[in-house]
């Protein structure tokens, strides 16, 4: 048997099973090497939602509901030092003219961390009669 008889004996199915082989190593590649994609990399926790308002807005707020899970992922070690004060969990009324409304969370999370995921997405926001 010569080389050439070797290389071009099913050289399409060769070729198709070296794509193959290509395409698996990169999925598997990049699932390990992507912590959003891990789920044994990602951490719930339940924060309170805090409010951003302008200084001068004496109005207060009641926010329902009051808490939210916050999903991140990272590296293993990295999630389970991780402080929730290191998280912070808000929405932003600077810009809230009429109540009641809905309000889009918002989370600040380390730079080695990755959001994931806000449940709920949004809260409903009531201003409270003085």
């Amino acid at each position: 048997m010569n080389l050439r008889y070797l290389i071009l004996h099913n050289f399409w199915w060769k070729l198709f099973s070296f794509g193959l082989a290509i395409m698996i190593w990169m999925t598997i590649h990049y699932s390990i090497h992507n912590p959003a994609l891990n789920p044994a990399e990602q951490r719930t926790i339940r924060l309170p939602i805090s409010a951003i308002k302008l200084a001068d807005d004496g109005r207060m707020y009641k926010i329902s509901p009051d808490e939210a899970e916050v999903v991140v992922a990272g590296e293993e070690a990295l999630l389970r030092n991780l402080d929730k004060a290191s998280i912070k969990l808000y929405i932003d009324l600077t810009d809230v003219h009429s109540m009641p409304t809905n309000v889009i969370l918002h989370a600040n999370v380390p730079a080695d961390v990755t959001l994931v995921q806000i449940n709920p997405v949004a809260v409903s926001v009531e201003q409270i009669p003085p």
